[in-house]
Formats: structure tokens, C-alpha cells, sequence
């Protein structure tokens, strides 16, 4: 009987590294494509890059600072 057990045992151990190594490869695949995804936000949120694309919309980058508007709420 306990023969039985300590082959169970051994099977259940081996099922489990398995599912563990799977697991560990699987976080380092996603923590590769996480960096590489980030990157490329980076790349496209850049100010020179957002600017590029404004003028190909037709858009340019204002010169002056944009005014402060005071509302008076007193009557």
C-alpha cells in the first residue's frame, strides 16, 4: 500500500514541476512582449513623432502658450 502511495507521489511531483516550468517560461515569454509593447509606445507618444503626424493632419504646433481664463463668478 504505501508503494502505491510513493508512486502516486511521484507522478503528482513530476505533474507539478512540469506545470511549474511551463508557467515560469510562459511569465518570461509575456515579460518580453510587455518590454517590446512598452517600447513601441514610447516610440509612438514622442513628441516629434506625435508633431510629424499633427502636420501630416493638417495641424500645427501653437507658438504661443495657451491663455488663462478668468470667469468672474460674482454678481
Amino acid at each position: 500500500m504505501v508503494t502505491v502511495v510513493y508512486i502516486g507521489n511521484g507522478y503528482y511531483a513530476q505533474k507539478t514541476m512540469s506545470e511549474s516550468i511551463k508557467l515560469t517560461n510562459d511569465i518570461k515569454n509575456m515579460q518580453g512582449e510587455y518590454v517590446n509593447l512598452q517600447s513601441k509606445l514610447a516610440q509612438k507618444t514622442t513628441l516629434s513623432t506625435i508633431a510629424v503626424q499633427g502636420k501630416n493632419l493638417g495641424l500645427r504646433e501653437a507658438i504661443t502658450p495657451p491663455a488663462k481664463l478668468i470667469v468672474n463668478t460674482q454678481k
